[in-house]
């Protein structure tokens, strides 16, 4: 029973060009790699020391439940209904759809370091639109 349910998954995962593998692989970056250098300045105290000191943190750092929750949930939509409903126009409408709010987030946020991010989910999408029109030529 266990080995039908993994060959299963594995299928759905063929099948979609692993791109819920990506988008899940996109959310451990995005949470717990430290990817982004925050620098700040002390000033010295007479007799101190002061300096720029510098740390990498992920690019989500101390976010809001709310924050989270939106970020868990839109990727837990992006990676399952993939694979529960593999037929093309699932494929294509999750593709464009996560590739469009990647560009539109890209857009909208002009910090740098706080876009770099998104950029690593567009192959997750554009995974599913190359497997949705594959499956279409089939």
């Amino acid at each position: 029973m266990m080995v039908r349910s993994a060959s299963v998954v594995l299928n759905r995962l063929r099948a979609t060009w692993f791109g819920s593998v990506l988008a899940v692989a996109w959310l451990a970056f995005l949470v717990f790699v430290p990817w982004v250098r925050q620098c700040f300045g002390i000033a010295a105290v007479r007799g101190g020391t002061g300096g720029i000191y510098c740390t990498w943190n992920p690019p989500i750092l101390d976010p809001s439940g709310l924050e989270v929750a939106l970020l868990v949930l839109f990727a837990a939509l992006i990676t399952i209904v993939p694979l529960a409903f593999p037929n093309r126009p699932t494929l294509l409408a999750v593709g464009f759809g996560s590739a469009a709010i990647s560009v539109a987030m890209i857009l909208a946020i002009h910090e740098l370091s706080g876009v770099t991010f998104l950029v690593f989910l567009l192959p997750a999408g554009i995974l599913w639109i190359v497997a949705g029109i594959r499956r279409h030529a089939r």
